[in-house]
């Protein structure tokens, strides 16, 4: 018969060895992207960013001497069935810790599945008003609202002295929302207003309302369409011989937008966040050899912040949550990062760009 103390010997022991086991274990993180399709640009940013991101975690000892583990899926063209299937994977089988949706479309399908395990989940590049507040509490957004960007380019606008604005919006909760607040604002600046929406498509052209508009007396055309059919949009706009102010979203510098619009792309302006410091595109690009665009810096941004928290306070939703609307103005790739008690981040800044001889040049500089 073994002696007591030989058995709490080899008790200690063996707690020690399953402690090691615990902590040999990855920390599973999964994203669900549109890697291909239409969106293939932004979801390949906004994966870089992650990686970045964990390996810059794991590079300083990982999570409480855990590693960190990426899980990607492709949703392609917006196949949120997928991406519902993938999410269910990533909890049931891979048993994940942490989700990261891309956009508003995606997390609407799969946030609500995670918040019943619970799973915190970040949305890493959502730009809609209020992105994923009616998602639940385990759930806040990586990028800042896009209100700043519609508010830069309405002043822009009206510093013009435009009298009419036409704006077309696809129908579609991130499109339709800011539609409608592209509409208020330039009627509160005393502009006449047409606003219309039309269905969402990464493939029309839009042919009727961009023939209504540039036949009309439009002086400035807000374009809140996807990005597929945005470049085609420019084209016939153009085609019609309206020489009108284009004004468009985030993704207006995307090369297939671009590409389609060709000649008529000249002049048309957008805003965006800015693409980070000096330091964090040279570190992008010796990388990925490429510059980095969103949504690249708030995944990064976004990420590093959640797993930096999680070595604090652990996974758990309610810890994280309570540790992330604690932040404040802290130093970030873009301006800085705020969260408040509803889970919206503040503190990025602001480009107004223009597109010259097929390139976005910046306009101006602001901080909102």
């Amino acid at each position: 018969m073994q002696s007591p103390f030989r058995l709490l010997a080899l008790l200690a022991i063996f707690l020690c060895f399953a402690a090691f086991e615990v902590n040999a274990e990855n920390l599973k993180i999964g994203t669900t992207l549109a890697l291909s399709g239409p969106y293939a640009t932004m979801g390949r940013q906004a994966l870089q960013g992650m990686q970045m991101a964990v390996e810059e975690v794991n590079a300083n000892g990982g999570i409480k001497g855990r590693q960190v583990q990426l899980l990607v899926d492709d949703f392609g063209d917006f196949d949120l069935k997928k991406a519902v299937t993938a999410t269910r994977k990533f909890i049931d089988v891979d048993k994940i810790e942490l989700l990261f949706p891309l956009i508003v479309e995606d997390a609407e399908a799969i946030v609500p599945i995670a918040s019943r395990k619970p799973v915190f989940s970040m949305i890493v590049g959502c730009g809609a008003r209020k992105c994923g507040s009616n998602l639940g509490s385990y759930n806040v957004r990586a990028p800042s609202s896009h209100d700043l960007i519609i508010k830069r380019l309405v002043n822009y606008a009206s510093s013009k002295k435009i009298k009419h604005a036409c704006v077309v919006a696809a129908e579609s909760t991130y499109y339709a929302a800011y539609g409608e607040l592209i509409s208020e604002l330039s009627k509160a600046e005393g502009q006449k207003v047409t606003y219309q929406t039309v269905p969402y498509s990464n493939t029309d052209d839009y042919r009727s309302i961009a023939t209504k508009f540039a036949r009309s007396d439009c002086d400035a055309i807000y374009a809140w369409i996807p990005i597929g059919s945005a470049g085609a949009f420019f084209k016939r706009v153009r085609e019609n011989g309206s020489s009108a102010l284009i004004l468009s979203t985030v993704e207006t510098d995307d090369p297939q937008v671009l590409t389609t619009a060709g000649y008529a792309a000249e002049g048309v302006i957008f805003s965006r966040f800015s693409v980070g410091t000096p330091e964090f595109q040279k570190k992008y690009m010796e990388k990925f050899h490429e510059l980095p665009s969103r949504p690249a810096i708030p995944s990064y941004d976004g990420v590093k912040l959640l797993l930096n928290l999680a070595a604090q306070v652990g996974t758990d939703p309610n810890a994280l949550k309570n540790a992330i609307v604690q932040v404040k103005n802290r130093a970030a790739t873009n301006g800085t990062i705020s969260y408040t008690a509803d889970g919206e981040r503040t503190g990025e800044d602001v480009e107004l760009m223009q597109i010259k001889n097929g390139k976005p040049v910046e306009v101006t500089l602001e901080r909102f």
